[in-house]
């Protein structure tokens, strides 16, 4: 578990976010996810279901493939 009311203000933050309706909502989740030391592939659902939307699959997919390919090749 994320300990949800520990990062209460940085959820909110995100929710408050312009881009929240379109996929790239996974590129700051996924920062948040990694900053607290979790698993990427574990949480991203979770937060992005405590942000009151839907979890796509299909970007999450996208944007973990993206993700780890980036932090891999560095």
């Amino acid at each position: 578990m994320l300990g949800a009311n520990k990062v209460q203000p940085v959820l909110e933050g995100l929710s408050g976010l312009s881009f929240l309706n379109v996929g790239q909502i996974y590129i700051p989740t996924m920062s948040l996810i990694v900053a607290l030391g979790k698993v990427l592939e574990e949480n991203v659902s979770m937060i992005i279901n405590m942000l009151g939307l839907s979890p796509d699959p299909a970007h999450a997919g996208y944007y973990l493939i993206e993700y780890s390919s980036f932090f891999n090749f560095l």
